[in-house]
């Protein structure tokens, strides 16, 4: 039996197929927190000291009613959390092999591009050293000559490509993304929860540099191909 919206203040719908205790259910809450709403109407605009009694029985009404109904909503739910964590763990055993040999193709990549880096980074140097030593060597044979120096630019560094290209022309080049772990899930504020981890919100604040209590964020490597 599905639960819809009637007419004239009804409950209001679960577009999803339930059983009848699940539906009685529903109903018993939505009874529930319709009455504890009308007893709110109840309470003066502006509390006294006579009346504020009334604000205080209506409060505890109103937050049982909103807690019973949450109990109730998240029993309803739990099928369906957990059809859905089957469905996410066939997927992943799917991915599984796919997603780590992807991982370790990246790994390699950025394991030659950064001793690429070095490498580059070493022959500048030394480039650099040369051209300062043929700097000096320059600038002594000017002064025994007694003429001007005759300034000699050290030479540009050498241009390195990046990525990696595969004899079909496909070229893969690696780039740095902001990413994160969690550390101490007990910290990390309600906002980043639902029925499991909001991820999205979570990298959508890394990514603006918002501190988050109990995640780490750090830059990961990204491997792009095309």
């Amino acid at each position: 039996m599905a639960l819809g919206r009637g007419r004239n203040d009804a409950p209001p719908a679960l577009a999803i197929d339930v059983d009848p205790k699940e539906l009685a259910e529903f109903q018993q809450a939505a009874e529930d927190l319709a009455r504890a709403e009308r007893g709110a109407r109840n309470v003066p605009a502006e509390l006294t000291f006579d009346n504020k009694g009334l604000a205080a029985d209506a409060l505890r009404e109103l937050r049982y009613a909103s807690k019973e109904a949450e109990a109730a909503r998240k029993k309803i739910t739990k099928r369906f959390d957990d059809a859905k964590g089957r469905v996410k763990a066939a997927f992943d055993e799917l991915r599984a092999k796919p997603d780590a040999a992807a991982e370790s193709i990246g790994a390699r990549l950025v394991a030659v591009e950064e001793a690429e880096a070095a490498k580059a980074a070493e022959e500048r140097r030394r480039e650099e050293a040369e051209a300062r030593k043929a700097q000096e060597e320059e600038n002594r044979r000017a002064a025994e000559e007694k003429r001007a120096s005759h300034h000699v630019p050290p030479p540009a560094p050498k241009k390195r490509p990046t990525g990696a290209r595969g004899s079909s022309g496909a070229k893969a080049s690696v780039s740095y993304e902001m990413a994160y772990e969690i550390v101490n899930p007990e910290a990390v504020p309600d906002r980043f929860k639902r029925w499991e981890w909001d991820r999205t919100e979570i990298l959508k604040a890394v990514r603006n540099g918002e501190a988050i209590p109990g995640v780490r964020p750090f830059k990961k490597p990204k491997v792009t191909s095309r």
